[in-house]
């Protein structure tokens, strides 16, 4: 379950702080992204 809930909520977090950066910024995507395969590394070291 714990395996489950917390990559989830650490992927809605990563969306939610996207939405914070300004909308003249042009790294939204490239953040997102680099966030998201460093969370999907550390998890695949983790299990």
């Amino acid at each position: 379950m714990v395996n489950l809930v917390i990559p989830c909520i650490n992927i809605a977090f990563l969306t939610i702080l996207v939405f914070y950066l300004p909308s003249d910024c042009g790294e939204k995507l490239t953040l997102s992204i680099s966030i998201f395969v460093a969370l999907q590394v550390f998890y695949l070291l983790l299990v």
